[in-house]
Parts: C-alpha cells; sequence; structure tokens
C-alpha cells in the first residue's frame, strides 16, 4: 500500500474506530503502566546484579535458552512436516499441538505432573526410579521442611505448586512472599475439594473476593500435617 493511500484510508476512516482503537491501546498499556509505577528504582540495578534477583534472571535466561534449542530441534521438523505434508489425521495432530497453548495454567501444571512427576508421571516415574532424575521441583518453606525433615521442591506458578500437593507429589506448599487474589483462588479451590488443609501461615483462614486484591501468604498440605506446619511456621517467624 502506497502512502498516499494509507492516507487516504485514515482520512476515511470513521471516528468511532479511532476511539475504539485508542481504548484498546489504553487497556493494553495500562498493566505496563501500573507495574512501571510498582518498580522502586533507586538501587534497582545493583538488586538486579546480586542477590535472588540475579539468580532468578539467571535461571530465566538458561531455562529459556535451553527451552529455544529444544523447541528448534524438535518443533522445526514438526512444522515442516504439518506446513508440507498431507497425511491422514494431520488436523488431529495440529490440534494436539496448539492445545498446550490454550490451557489454563492449572490445567498444564496437573498435565505435567502427571507427565513427569516423580511419583506417579507416565514418564517422570521411571526416570527417577531408574536413573535418579527429577523433572519435577521458599525462606518459611526452608522452616518446615526442617522441623519435619522433608525435601525442599521448586515448582513453577501457584498453581502447579498446589496441584503438586493434590496429586500427591509433595506434601506441603507454603508461599510467604505474596500474590493477588486471582493467583491462586482456583487452586485453593481445588485444593480445598480434594479434602486439603489450607490457610494463612498463621493458620488463619484464607479470605477472597476482598477489596484489598493482594494475598501475603498461604499454606496448602496434607491434613495430618496441618497442625505441625503452622507450630513449625510460628516458630520460625518468632525465631526470625
Amino acid at each position: 500500500m502506497s502512502k498516499s493511500k494509507g492516507r487516504d484510508v485514515a482520512s476515511s476512516t470513521p471516528g468511532f474506530v479511532w476511539v475504539g482503537t485508542a481504548l484498546g491501546l489504553a487497556f493494553l498499556l495500562l498493566p505496563l503502566v501500573g507495574l512501571i509505577r510498582r518498580v522502586a528504582w533507586r538501587g534497582l540495578l545493583g538488586k538486579l546484579v546480586e542477590g535472588p534477583a540475579a539468580e532468578a534472571l539467571r535461571l530465566s535466561l538458561v531455562t529459556s535458552v535451553i527451552a529455544t534449542c529444544f523447541v528448534v530441534i524438535l518443533g522445526l521438523p514438526l512444522a515442516w512436516v504439518l506446513a508440507r505434508i498431507a497425511f491422514k489425521g494431520r488436523s488431529l495432530v495440529r490440534a494436539l499441538v496448539m492445545l498446550p497453548m490454550v490451557l489454563p495454567p492449572v490445567v498444564g501444571g496437573v498435565a505435567l505432573l502427571g507427565a513427569y512427576g516423580k511419583s506417579n508421571g507416565l514418564l517422570g516415574s521411571t526416570l527417577y526410579n531408574l536413573f535418579g532424575l527429577q523433572l519435577t521441583f521458599s525462606p518459611l518453606g526452608v522452616i518446615v521442611a526442617e522441623a519435619l525433615d522433608c525435601d525442599v521442591a521448586r515448582l513453577g506458578s501457584a498453581g502447579a505448586k498446589t496441584m503438586a500437593v493434590v496429586l500427591g507429589e509433595v506434601d506441603i506448599y507454603v508461599h510467604a512472599g505474596g500474590m493477588y487474589q486471582w493467583d491462586s483462588a482456583a487452586p485453593i479451590a481445588v485444593a480445598s475439594a480434594a479434602g486439603l488443609f489450607t490457610s494463612r501461615i498463621d493458620g488463619t483462614p484464607l479470605v477472597y473476593n476482598r477489596r484489598d486484591a493482594w494475598l501475603p501468604d498461604l499454606v496448602v498440605c496434607q491434613q495430618h500435617l496441618a497442625q505441625q506446619v503452622i507450630d513449625a511456621l510460628r516458630a520460625g517467624r518468632l525465631g526470625a
């Protein structure tokens, strides 16, 4: 399209289209502006090159590079076959390839644990039993682990961690770093329905649908461990 034709189209575009465009951009950009406003810019560079932030960045970079290589090695041949070769069931294979992109995070976490979990995973249990290779795995979390002689498991989202308890992959999930209510509401509902113990780290009930959407902490564990976990957390907080 030439520049003159583009100007003609712009000049003939109805006003409500521009209004809708502006509102759409505002909808997309406002969360970014809100995030930028929350950043403590003073001393930001120092925080990024040392301590937990540096470790998180290093981990993100390493895993992203590995994941990209993995996708290139396996994804390119699959994409070439789906794009160039006609075969029976191609539409079904294409739908299955797209499925992980549309799964909710909680469902995706359950699916990954079902495949790669060390206890009941289709592949994960075999890898763990034969080679000791575990594909799945906080300060208060360490307190609980030391008090109850547990192993600390490093997982992903709140949904994945909660589902790990639901599926029996781990016994306790402690989160003390805070999150928004919508990050844990669905996983906690599933955990409660499964009969697990859920609470704040001081043992008080979790309350959702409040005006302040920030949830400072939570605990999810097996019912028989609840009192031990809360006692260990209280002792750890008093000691801190």
